[in-house]
């Protein structure tokens, strides 16, 4: 009889730690480690040749101004109109004064318009552009890691000539960048986009570039690109890599031609921009990016929101709190509730029934 009674203490002591169990929890897969921002832009050169350009100005003193906490700025090239002139740069230096000012770092990839020179022969070796920059590696391509990701910049301007033959020295240095990178997530940086909806001159200048550049990016998963030179904004997912063109941030606009490599999905805006792109990292190592494009106009110097989308496509991120609701988890927690009860009446019950028998 005292086994009994201590057996059905032990049963109902169990049944109260089930009903204490939270019956429908939240739970955390992974906590974030790290938030932080960086910006892109590109296509800012002046209109015309050795003068300023108060677009490029304004559009540099927003970003500057609304983004304080901005980690650098990511500039798809053509900085200057005739780069191959100091005169150029001076002027360049003069309307992004705010950014020098405040320390903002700029990474920059080499446009056309860095080659060019007001008098004289082309500046083809980017020695002018290369005395204006403070970048890693060679300046003409690099790279780096930033937290956890990997930034490769590349020259879509060296040695083209209406085709883009990637010369065997950026070529070496790209694959073996690469093959030793082990950061999961890369962004690419360069001038010609590898699609256009400007022109079809334009987009047979894309094709040379992607036909080079596109089967790299998927061999070596490459997650997202940003390019300049057309000056719009276009975004285009091919192929499992993201292709952003930024290139608003001065330069006349472009509009979009009706004969273009335009497929369903794609994004486009002839409009002044800058991209603004938050990355959070997480403990379990992942990473996801917020990209949200900024119209800027330039009657009333404002901003606005013009596109926005999260990498990778369709991402959850891993500190997302799941809340267990099914119908299963529902009939799971009523009986987890009345289990010390039930133990509790069928203790009693068998309690009775043992003590008629002793009668």
């Amino acid at each position: 009889m005292k086994n009994l009674v201590f057996l059905i203490v032990i049963l109902f002591n169990l049944g109260m730690q089930f009903s204490s169990m939270e019956t429908n929890p939240e739970v955390k897969v992974s906590e974030i480690a790290l938030e932080w921002h960086f910006i892109a832009m590109g296509d800012s050169r002046n209109w015309e040749v050795l003068t300023v350009n108060p677009l490029r100005a304004s559009i540099m003193n927003e970003v500057v101004e609304a983004n304080p906490n901005l980690e650098f700025i990511l500039h798809s090239g053509d900085l200057v109109n005739q780069g191959g002139d100091q005169r150029e740069w001076d002027l360049w230096f003069e309307d992004i004064e705010n950014a020098t000012l405040n320390n903002v770092t700029i990474y920059s990839a080499i446009g056309n318009h860095e080659i060019y020179a007001v008098d004289g022969p082309d500046d083809q070796d980017f020695s002018t552009y290369m005395e204006n920059v403070n970048l890693p590696g060679n300046e003409r391509f690099y790279s780096f890691n930033y937290n956890k990701i990997h930034f490769i910049i590349l020259n879509t301007e060296e040695n083209w000539n209406g085709q883009f033959e990637m010369t065997t020295e950026q070529r070496e240095w790209l694959i073996t960048d690469l093959e030793n990178n082990r950061l999961d997530f890369i962004v690419g940086l360069y001038h010609r986009p590898c699609f256009s909806v400007r022109s079809v001159a334009r987009q047979n200048d894309a094709k040379e570039i992607r036909e080079v550049l596109q089967p790299i990016f998927i061999d070596y998963g490459v997650d997202l690109v940003f390019a300049g030179h057309d000056h719009q904004y276009y975004r285009t997912f091919r192929d499992g890599v993201m292709h952003v063109t930024t290139g608003g941030a001065g330069a006349p606009l472009y509009p979009k031609d009706t004969n273009s490599e335009w497929q369903e999905g794609d994004v486009f805006f002839s409009n002044y921009h800058y991209i603004n792109v938050s990355v959070t990292e997480y403990m379990n190592e992942s990473v996801s990016l917020q990209l949200d494009m900024y119209i800027y106009y330039e009657e009333n110097q404002s901003i606005s929101l013009g596109d926005s989308f999260q990498l990778p496509m369709n991402y959850v991120p891993s500190t997302t709190t799941t809340t267990i609701t099914s119908t299963t988890s529902t009939m799971t927690t009523s009986v987890i509730t009345i289990f010390p009860v039930l133990t509790i009446v069928a203790g009693l019950t068998i309690i009775s029934i043992i003590k008629k028998m002793e009668r």
